[in-house]
C-alpha cells in the first residue's frame, strides 16, 4: 500500500500487524497437532485393542482440530473485522473535522460499515468502492460476524446461499451439518489480505476527491 495520508499508514501497520499474528496462530496450531499426534501415539502404543485406541483419540482430538483452531480463527478474525468497522468510522469523522459537513456520521441511521459506506458516498461524495470484489467479501465477512455474535456461529437461512457461493469461490471455510460456519487456515490471511485491498481502493477515491486525511 502506498501510503499518502498517516491515518492510511496507520491502518497499514495494523493489517500487518494481524498478518503477523495470523501467521503465528498457525504455526502455533501446527505444532500442537504435530505433538498431539505425537502424544497419542505413545499413549496409545500398549493397548492392542483398535476400538479401545479409536476412542482414545475421539476423546482428545477434537480440542486439536476443532475446538482451539475454532476459537483462535475467530478472535483473529472478530478482530480484523472490527478494526475495519472502527477505522470507516474514524475516516467518517477526520472527513467532517476538515470538511465541516452538514451531517456527522451519528446522524446517520444505521450503524458499522453500512452506515460509513452511506456517509462516504453520500455526504463525502467519494466514489466508494461498493461495487468490487472487495466489498463484497466484505459483506459476507459482516454476515459470518453477525453470526458469531448473534447466533453461536450458525448462518441464518437468508444468508445461506451468499455463503455457499462465497465457500465454492474460496474454499476457505465451510458450514458444519449443523448450519455452523467452520474457518480454514487460510481464512484469516484472506480476510486481512482483502480488507487491506479495499483500503487500498477507498484511500484512492479519497485521493481523486481531494481529500487529505
Amino acid at each position: 500500500m502506498k501510503t499518502k495520508y498517516l491515518s492510511q499508514k496507520l491502518i497499514e501497520i495494523n493489517l500487518t500487524h494481524l498478518k503477523e499474528y495470523s501467521v503465528f496462530v498457525e504455526g502455533f496450531l501446527k505444532e500442537k497437532q504435530k505433538q498431539f499426534t505425537s502424544w497419542i501415539e505413545e499413549l496409545t502404543s500398549t493397548i492392542t485393542e483398535e476400538d479401545r485406541k479409536e476412542e482414545l483419540c475421539d476423546a482428545y482430538s477434537d480440542d486439536y482440530s476443532e475446538v482451539y483452531p475454532g476459537i483462535l480463527r475467530t478472535s483473529l478474525f472478530i478482530a480484523c473485522f472490527s478494526l475495519l468497522e472502527g477505522e470507516l468510522t474514524k475516516l467518517c469523522k477526520r472527513l467532517n473535522k476538515k470538511s465541516k459537513f452538514s451531517l456527522d456520521i451519528n446522524d446517520l441511521t444505521g450503524k458499522g460499515i453500512e452506515r460509513a459506506r452511506v456517509y462516504l458516498k453520500k455526504v463525502a461524495g467519494i466514489d466508494f468502492p461498493d461495487e468490487t470484489n472487495f466489498w463484497k467479501d466484505i459483506i459476507i465477512y459482516q454476515k459470518i460476524r453477525n453470526s458469531i455474535l448473534h447466533n453461536d456461529k450458525k448462518i441464518v437461512d437468508k444468508d445461506m446461499e451468499d455463503i455457499k457461493k462465497y465457500i465454492t469461490r474460496t474454499h476457505s471455510i465451510e458450514i458444519d451439518d449443523s448450519g455452523r460456519v467452520i474457518f480454514h487456515d487460510n481464512f484469516c490471511s484472506e480476510v486481512i489480505g482483502n480488507v487491506y485491498d479495499f483500503f487500498v481502493a477507498l484511500f484512492s477515491s479519497l485521493s481523486k476527491n481531494g481529500y487529505e486525511l
